[in-house]
C-alpha cells in the first residue's frame, strides 16, 4: 500500500510478487488508514471513484484487513450474533 503502511516487514509480499497487504499497520502519519486508503486510489488512477469502488467491491474489508477496529468508519455488521437471528 506504499506510503500508507509502516515499514519493517522487509517487503515480503512485494518480493513474492504479491501486492502489499499492510500487515505492519498504517504509517505513523496516517490517522485513519481505511479512509486514507479508500481515497488514495482515485487520486492516482485515471478512473472514477465509482469504477474503482465497483472494482474493489469491499474497500473497507480490503484496506482494513489489519486495522478496521480502529477505523473512523465505525462500521458494525450487526449487534446480534448470527446464531441468535
Amino acid at each position: 500500500m506504499g506510503p500508507l503502511t509502516s515499514t519493517g516487514c522487509g517487503a515480503t509480499c512485494i518480493r513474492a510478487n504479491s501486492p502489499c497487504l499492510g500487515c505492519y499497520g498504517p504509517a505513523e502519519n496516517v490517522d485513519d488508514y481505511v479512509s486514507k486508503a479508500t481515497s488514495y486510489f482515485p487520486s492516482i488512477c485515471k478512473d472514477t471513484p465509482e469504477n474503482i469502488t465497483a472494482f474493489f467491491k469491499d474497500t473497507a474489508g480490503l484496506f482494513g484487513r489489519f486495522c478496521i477496529p480502529t477505523s473512523k468508519l465505525g462500521h458494525k455488521l450487526s449487534d446480534t450474533p448470527m446464531e441468535e437471528k
